[in-house]
This record gives C-alpha cells, sequence and structure tokens, in this order.
C-alpha cells in the first residue's frame, strides 16, 4: 500500500436476492478495530430504512436516480460521510469530472421535495439494519 492509503469495505444493509439484513454496526466496529473504512451502499435500503453513518459505518453511498431523485429521470450517486472525506471527493470530482450538470441537479431538488411521502407507503415492512427487529409503518 501506499503512503497515506487506507483501506476500505464496501457492504450493502440488504443483500440482493437472499434478502439477509446486515448487521452493521458490528461491521463498522469490526472494520475500524482493523483500520478499516466501511462504506455502505445504500441503493436498496435507501436513506429512509438506513442511515449508515448513525449505525457506525464511514462512509454510506446513496442512489440518486432511485431512492432520492423518485421519478427514476436522472442518473445520480449521493455520498455522504465525514466532512474530510466529502472533501477529498469533491477534489477528485473537480479533477476528474462526475459531478452533475444543472438540469439532474434541479430534477434531485424536486425529487428531494417528497421523499417522506414517497417512500412511507412504498417501502412497507421496515426493519432495522441490524436484522435485530422488524416494525410496520404508521
Amino acid at each position: 500500500m501506499e503512503e497515506g492509503a487506507r483501506r476500505a469495505g464496501e457492504l450493502a444493509p440488504v443483500a440482493f436476492y437472499t434478502m439477509r439484513i446486515t448487521d452493521i454496526a458490528a461491521v463498522a466496529r469490526i472494520a475500524r478495530e482493523a483500520g478499516v473504512l466501511t462504506m455502505v451502499e445504500n441503493t436498496f435500503a435507501t436513506p429512509y430504512n438506513t442511515q449508515p453513518l448513525a449505525l457506525g459505518a464511514d462512509v454510506g453511498v446513496h442512489s440518486a436516480t432511485k431512492a432520492l431523485g423518485g421519478y427514476h429521470h436522472l442518473v445520480l450517486e449521493a455520498i455522504v460521510g465525514t466532512r474530510a472525506f466529502v472533501l477529498t471527493c469533491w477534489e477528485q470530482l473537480r479533477i476528474y469530472g462526475g459531478s452533475a450538470d444543472p438540469f439532474a441537479a434541479w430534477l434531485l431538488l424536486v425529487g428531494l421535495q417528497t421523499p417522506g411521502l414517497r417512500w412511507s407507503g412504498s417501502t412497507g415492512p421496515r426493519w432495522n439494519a441490524s436484522g435485530s427487529s422488524l416494525t410496520t409503518p404508521g
């Protein structure tokens, strides 16, 4: 590993196909002890059901295409993490490209006006990302 580089591991709160729930808090704790950055790919679970940083993850990646935009007419991802991590990502995007065009950013803002309404009616039973309980919205 080069100087200053850091190891990272990526996980999903809900495994595709098997629908098994990952205990994010436990994985994050083990990864932190090993000096590994924990990244949670949160496309399937959405920020409504799982907030990775609140469970101890270092970074969360959310699909703006599916969950945040809400209307499936843009292709974007959102990265959440510590200020230092996000600024590092921003610097890389500034150098290499990859930021949203103004119209896509506006579409995302439009979609962000109704997430509670869209998510509460479409997610059905809610799960705790640690797999400890099931609840029904409402």
